[in-house]
């Protein structure tokens, strides 16, 4: 999700699963993907590591204003033992506490992406974007939430046409920056 530095610690806040690279992949079902900060004490040369959640969760993202620096939001998507995703998740790493935004039955959310406000005071101050999945259409929305009211209604849905598939990665590019990539 996000890596930074303090005086004397390496933090690192990550989706952790032990069989990633397992060859034996049907082992999956055994393990969820927890999201975990290890804490490096360089002065110690010691890891430690912190349970920040108790939901399996995958795509991890932040305001990407804060790579690299101190934060206090993080978002996920839920991913099931089946492989299946469904809500999403805001952690608030400040305070230990996830907020769930479930979409219903048969509504599955896809990597979440933060849009910061134009002008934002404060860190969770702007969308989170998602791909939401509808398993009874067979066709995707994007699903637009305010992510200081995360739990709340969404702002916008846009009907696609189609399905946009498990997997499917995006980011947000404003139009002010269009011309730096």
């Amino acid at each position: 999700m996000n890596a930074y530095e303090t005086a004397d610690r390496i933090i690192l806040d990550v989706v952790k699963n032990s069989m990633n690279f397992d060859s034996g992949i049907l082992k999956r079902d055994r393990e969820q993907n927890t999201l975990v900060r290890w804490t490096i004490n360089v002065a110690e040369s010691k890891l430690f590591e912190t349970q920040l959640c108790d939901y399996s969760v995958e795509f991890p993202r932040i305001n990407e204003r804060l790579f690299g620096q101190e934060y206090n939001f993080g978002y996920t998507a839920r991913l099931s033992k089946d492989v299946k995703f469904g809500p999403l998740y805001k952690h608030d790493l400040s305070k230990g506490t996830t907020t769930i935004h479930d979409f219903g039955n048969f509504r599955t959310a896809m990597e979440p992406v933060f849009v910061p406000r134009s002008g934002a005071s404060t860190e969770d101050d702007g969308w989170l974007m998602s791909y939401v999945f509808d398993e009874n259409t067979n066709k995707t929305d994007v699903v637009i939430l305010d992510a200081q009211n995360f739990q709340d209604e969404p702002v916008a849905i846009i009907h696609l046409p189609v399905r946009v598939p498990y997997g499917f990665h995006d980011n947000w590019i404003a139009d002010s920056d269009l011309h730096t990539v």
